[in-house]
């Protein structure tokens, strides 16, 4: 057989990227001179404790090599697909990573570790004993120790490499580990997965299950105590890659992501070990002495033989039929699964999902029932876990797809309930519960007939989802609660807005100024107190609670001051003409509302004086929301005033104010000068002479008497 790799064009390659053989392909352990002599070539030797190693497993042609390459720089050779799928890698090879970096130093290494992949058509029926070999070799040297599977393999007695790692965990207990001795890493890393199909912590699931059921079976030293645990001597990882081809550019983000994980000891998921706390704990000087004396221990233990012909036959012809039995099966579940991608809500899902399952056993019993039972149940069971995990997630997405058609019809059952004229609803606690309550036992029911009754299944529940579901549905029914109050707080604006509508043009025109703010805090209490005694009902039907009542209420108050308020600056808009028709009416009208006619003794100036004042006091009341009585006394006009008035309080500034009441003074002082010229006008046909009054008419009233006897003229 061939001492290196498969193709010799390869293996010259090889050695000039700088890698090294350690077992070869007639699992022989390579000359230890020539061992040191290349490892020293490389720079190893020199590294102290300052390094790790990795090591990868995975059947033949997996992408193992490929995967290592990505990951640590090297350059092992791989598979060319289109040459067809064979062997390239033959025994044991290492190769120093390109990455570097571990640990925070930089003359920290990593030695990696390719292995022949398992399961050959090139070895025939003698690769079990050397895939044992060296898959323990491996475990024994490696601080990180990949496993290289398909996900399609998960589930699987041999393709799995449950098989092949019960046997090797059996030998590195007895072999090599100690009491004491640091824990092993083993990272599982799941190739072409797709996580919308089978999620990674399912496929992680079923592995753990796969090695606590390994570590159950398996005899222990007394050395290690009554009733040692496999979480003492092995931490388990996983991770998941996607289809190396089919998408490319997610498969090198995902590989670099990993790659970080070995080489960035900062990061949280970093996965090795300080110096200190290594498995090998030899210098590197020393490593190729401990390789070959680990190999010679593995070569020399018996437990590593074949098993038995018909073990052989039956595992070989189980697996076959086993794998024939859940292609069927996946082909028959292949139509659901695409009708749930479209969104599809899958009727009587449970006992389509029970027919799936007795189709797949019915396939395998019948068969498998004429070899070894125990490998046979075996098998069995691995072929049940593998279709209940697929049924499972389509389980999950069958409750997810209710979820959705559930809370969609519970928004329009909710909807349908509500006053269609935009009012709020009367009842809305009621109806909410009542449509809450109808859409869970829906889902429940719809989720009863998506359950697989078997025991297997157990398991199965739809309590998350219906946590899920009613979470959403809480949360819609908090938002349309939430636009039926802004509709109530709608419904309370117009009836404050309506409650001062003419009362407030009213007392305007026609209060006096010192009794303008009195009458408007009447009017504010008065529309406040009927617009609380509507809202405090309404909010009856929303069960609205005490505190929820007092803030709404809080809010109403707030409301009612700002509609008030946006009322006088919707007024200030008009304000300079209702100062002027103010002073106009005092100033143009006597007591009893007529137009004035000046007289010679009346005092303009005093009634000037008096009618400015009346509109200059309404310009006062303009100035701040007087709700609180005390701000009555206040002169805010006033160039003395100290007073420091609430910003929401305050309707028109000081500098606004006062160009309104300069403005408002000219024109006044118009109109005052006006009725003084009126009076003089008066004052002056009032000092006519009465003698020349009646000289007039003495003189002129035979010309008076023709005109009236000659109307012709």
């Amino acid at each position: 057989m061939s001492q290196g790799f498969v193709n010799s064009d390869t293996q010259a390659t090889t050695m000039n990227n700088e890698l090294v053989q350690v077992i070869n392909g007639d699992a022989e352990f390579v000359p230890l001179e020539s061992l040191r002599a290349q490892l020293s070539q490389l720079g190893f030797d020199s590294k102290g404790f300052a390094y790790s190693v990795v090591a990868i497993l995975g059947c033949q042609s997996s992408g193992k090599s490929t995967l290592l390459n990505m990951l640590f720089g090297t350059s092992f050779p791989v598979m060319q697909a289109e040459h067809g799928r064979s062997q390239t890698t033959l025994g044991v090879w290492l190769g120093l990573s390109a990455s570097g970096g571990t640990g925070g130093s930089v003359d920290e290494s990593i030695l990696v570790m390719d292995v022949e992949g398992v399961d050959s058509r090139e070895r025939g029926e003698e690769h079990t004993a050397f895939e044992r070999k060296t898959s323990l070799f491996s475990l024994a040297l490696a601080d990180v120790l990949i496993v290289n599977t398909w996900h399609n393999d998960i589930g699987r007695y041999v393709a799995g490499n449950v098989a092949l790692l019960k046997i090797v965990f059996e030998l590195n207990l007895q072999l090599f580990l100690k009491p004491g001795a640091s824990r092993k890493l083993i990272l599982f890393i799941i190739r072409d997965h797709v996580p919308e199909l089978t999620p990674l912590s399912k496929l992680t699931d079923m592995i753990m299950s796969d090695m606590h059921s390994i570590w159950t079976s398996l005899p222990k030293p007394a050395a290690f105590g009554p009733s040692p645990q496999l979480s003492e001597f092995f931490e388990f990882r996983f991770t998941s890659l996607p289809h190396k081809v089919l998408r490319a550019d997610q498969f090198v983000t995902d590989v670099d992501a990993l790659r970080r994980k070995f080489v960035d000891a900062s990061g949280p998921d970093y996965l090795l070990l300080a110096p200190s706390a290594r498995q090998t704990s030899v210098p590197a000087d020393g490593f190729a002495k401990f390789a070959e004396n680990i190999w010679e221990t593995i070569k020399a233990n018996k437990d590593l033989n074949l098993p038995t012909e018909k073990e052989m036959l039956a595992t070989y012809r189980c697996d076959e039929i086993s794998q024939a039995a859940l292609a069927k099966f996946s082909a028959a579940a292949e139509p659901l699964q695409q009708a749930q991608l479209r969104g599809e809500l899958l009727q009587q899902f449970g006992q389509a999902a029970a027919m799936l399952l007795a189709s797949a056993l019915a396939e395998y019993d019948p068969q498998a029932s004429r070899y070894v039972a125990d490998i046979a149940q075996a098998k069995r069971l691995s072929l049940e876990k593998a279709v209940l995990v697929l049924l499972y997630s389509m389980f999950e997405r069958q409750l997810t797809l209710l979820s959705q058609q559930v809370a969609a019809s519970f928004l329009k059952s909710l909807a349908a309930k509500f006053p269609s004229d935009g009012l709020a609803s009367r009842d809305f606690a009621k109806q909410a519960s009542a449509a809450r309550q109808a859409s869970l036992d829906e889902f429940l029911h719809g989720a009863a007939e998506a359950c697989l009754a078997s025991a297997a299944a157990g398991e199965w529940t739809s309590e998350a989802a219906l946590v899920q579901l009613q979470g959403l549905i809480d949360e819609r029914i908090a938002s349309a609660r939430e636009e039926q109050i802004k509709a109530l707080n709608k419904e309370v604006k117009a009836d404050i807005n309506s409650g001062y509508a003419k009362p407030f043009d009213k007392l305007l025109e026609s209060a006096e100024p010192d009794a303008l703010w009195p009458k408007l805090r009447q009017l504010h209490e008065s529309v406040l107190t009927r617009a609380e005694s509507f809202l405090l009902d309404r909010l009856q039907g929303f069960a609205a609670s005490s505190t929820e009542q007092q803030q709404r209420v809080k809010e109403l108050q707030d409301l009612a001051v700002h509609v008030l308020k946006s009322r006088f600056l919707e007024k200030t808009k008009f304000l300079q003409y209702i100062l002027n028709k103010r002073f106009e009416t005092c100033f143009g009208q006597d007591e009893r509302g007529l137009p004035r006619r000046w007289k010679a003794n009346d005092d303009v100036a005093a009634i000037f004086a008096r009618s400015k004042r009346q509109a200059e006091q309404l310009l006062e009341a303009f100035c701040v929301l007087r709700l609180d009585p005390s701000l009555d006394q206040v002169d805010f006009l006033s160039a003395e005033s100290t007073a420091d008035p609430e910003p929401s309080l305050v309707i028109l500034s000081p500098e606004e104010a006062s160009a309104l009441r300069e403005q408002f003074s000219e024109a006044a002082r118009s109109l005052y000068l006006q009725a003084l010229r009126d009076q003089e006008n008066i004052a002056t046909v009032s000092r006519v002479p009465t003698y020349m009054i009646v000289l007039v008419l003495m003189l002129g009233f035979n010309e008076f008497l023709y005109i009236l006897t000659n109307p012709m003229l």
